[in-house]
């Protein structure tokens, strides 16, 4: 997680911050996080001499990208999540090549063309600003660099659906006088994929390859966790289909910088 700046970034921090130990355990069995994990990995080059992992939350990632690079730096805007990062790889054979960091999407605490790799996991949706995150990400890669970036689909008819609902319960309250839900600490941002594709050109970064993943359909998700989960991996297969961009909650892609 890394992100923004006034109340938002505050509020985003400070949930991260106390849900870091929750978070590891959950995301170490989330088919969710595997997919992308597993997609992110598939697209970056399999040898690189130094990567950022941005939003690295507690080093999740720390492991795979040290088998494929020289360096790994991370940087979250959580200290919390730095700080578990920290200990969990405290032991890893390697952990003399990794560097884990506090810092923002908005402003990377890096010289330009530091990185032949940039990975950016469930962020942008957390960023407020998001052309400056990505005119920092386009900084800190080299010339002919990669960044792999997933962000939640908003037009996946998951998301779709979810807001419909939301949306009608929230109506029905006020229509029956009740207040309505408060549980909503920040706003995120979904990214349409293909505004996300323009984003990234205006930013310097010409697209290579986008896919999709994490199929799960509203209200079966929430009702049956793990029938949702079995047809999630029935459906990955789908991530190169035409249908992919409907049914994917998750939008991976990656860019090159010009």
């Amino acid at each position: 997680m890394t992100n923004a700046s006034g109340e938002q970034g505050a509020a985003i921090r400070s949930y991260f911050d106390a849900s870091a130990a929750e978070y590891v355990a959950e995301r170490e069995r989330q088919h969710s996080f595997i997919a992308q994990r597993d997609l992110v990995l598939s697209i970056l080059p399999e040898r690189c001499a130094r990567v950022l992992d941005l939003g690295c939350g507690p080093a999740m990632m720390a492991g795979p990208l040290l088998e494929r690079s020289r360096e790994v730096w991370g940087v979250d805007a959580s200290e919390r999540m730095i700080a578990l990062g920290e200990a969990r790889m405290g032991s890893h054979p390697e952990r003399g090549r990794l560097h884990l960091r506090v810092g923002t999407a908005e402003r990377l605490p890096f010289p330009e063309a530091s990185f032949d790799a940039v990975v950016a996991m469930g962020v942008l949706e957390y960023v407020w600003d998001r052309a400056s995150s990505l005119a920092e990400i386009r900084r800190v890669l080299r010339p002919g660099g990669v960044v792999a970036i997933t962000v939640p689909s908003a037009v996946s008819a998951y998301h779709l659906a979810r807001r419909a609902w939301v949306a009608a319960r929230e109506a029905a309250k006020r229509a029956l006088g009740r207040s309505p839900s408060d549980s909503q600490r920040f706003l995120t941002r979904r990214c349409v994929p293909w505004r996300l594709d323009r984003e990234l050109a205006a930013a310097g970064l010409a697209r290579l390859e986008g896919r999709f993943c994490n199929f799960i359909l509203f209200p079966l998700h929430e009702l049956l966790p793990a029938a949702s989960a079995e047809l999630n991996r029935r459906l990955s297969e789908l991530g190169d289909t035409p249908f992919s961009s409907f049914l994917g909650t998750q939008y991976v892609v990656s860019a090159l910088r010009r």
